[in-house]
C-alpha cells in the first residue's frame, strides 16, 4: 500500500520548473551552487512520477476500496502541500524565506532527496503487485515484511517524507515547509486508514507486526 495524489497541477509545475532550470544557460554557464543544488533536488520527482506511472500498470485486483470522503481528506492535504511546494520554487507571491540559500541547506537537502527517491524505489519493488495508489485490499494481498518494511511498516511514505523535505531545504521557503506540515497531515491520515484495513484483514499477524516495526522512522515513530 501507499500511493501519491499525483495531480496535474504539481507535474505541471515541476515541468516548468525544470525546464525553466535547464534553459537558463547564463546561470548554470556560472556553476551557481544554488540552480545546481535546485536542479539536483527536482529530479527526483521527475523520476517518482514516471517510476509509479510505469508501475502502477501491473497491479493486483482491488477487491475493497476507501470511501471517496478518505480521498478527498488526502487530496486536500497532501495534494495542496505538493502544490505549495512546487509554488514556493518559482512563484514569487512565496518569498518568505525560512531557511538562508547555503552549501550546507543544499547539501542537506539533496542529501534527504536522494535518499527519499531511493528508498521510494526499494519500497515500491519490494511491496510490488500488492501496490495501490488509494487505501485498497488486493487480491491474495500479502503483508510483506521484508526489504525496507523490516524496518518501517509504510517505507513508501518515508521516502516521500525525505525527498520532500530535501526539496523544501534547498529552496528554503516557508510555504515549503507549511506544505510539509499539510502533507504529513494528510499521510497520516490515510496512514491510519490502511492499518485499520490491515488489520481487519490480517488480524493478529498485522498487530505483531506493528507491535515490532515503527510506522515511519527506524525505532523511532
Amino acid at each position: 500500500m501507499g500511493g501519491f495524489p499525483c495531480g496535474g497541477n504539481s507535474i505541471r509545475k515541476s515541468y516548468a520548473l525544470l525546464r525553466a532550470i535547464l534553459l537558463n544557460k547564463p546561470r548554470m554557464s556560472g556553476a551557481r551552487p544554488f540552480d545546481i543544488a535546485l536542479l539536483i533536488s527536482v529530479v527526483p520527482w521527475w523520476i517518482f512520477f514516471a517510476y509509479w506511472l510505469v508501475s502502477a500498470v501491473k497491479v493486483k485486483r482491488t477487491v475493497e476500496r476507501e470511501g471517496a470522503g478518505s480521498r478527498l481528506v488526502v487530496l486536500l492535504t497532501a495534494g495542496l502541500g505538493a502544490v505549495l511546494l512546487f509554488a514556493s520554487i518559482g512563484n514569487p507571491a512565496f518569498r518568505l524565506q525560512l531557511l538562508p540559500r547555503s552549501l550546507v541547506t543544499d547539501v542537506v537537502g539533496n542529501v534527504c532527496s536522494i535518499a527519499g527517491i531511493c528508498v521510494l524505489i526499494w519500497a515500491r519493488r519490494t511491496i510490488g503487485r500488492n501496490w495501490s495508489g488509494t487505501i485498497t485490499l488486493k487480491e491474495d494481498h500479502e503483508l510483506i515484511q521484508s526489504g525496507p518494511y523490516q524496518y518501517v511498516r509504510h517505507p513508501i511514505y518515508s521516502g516521500y517524507f525525505l525527498m520532500y523535505l530535501g526539496t523544501a531545504t534547498v529552496v528554503g521557503r516557508a510555504a515549503g515547509f507549511v506544505g510539509f506540515a499539510m502533507t504529513i497531515i494528510g499521510f497520516w491520515y490515510k496512514l491510519s486508514q490502511e492499518e485499520a484495513l490491515m488489520t481487519r484483514h490480517f488480524g493478529t499477524r498485522y498487530t505483531d507486526y506493528k507491535s515490532k516495526v515503527r510506522a515511519v522512522i527506524p525505532w523511532v515513530l
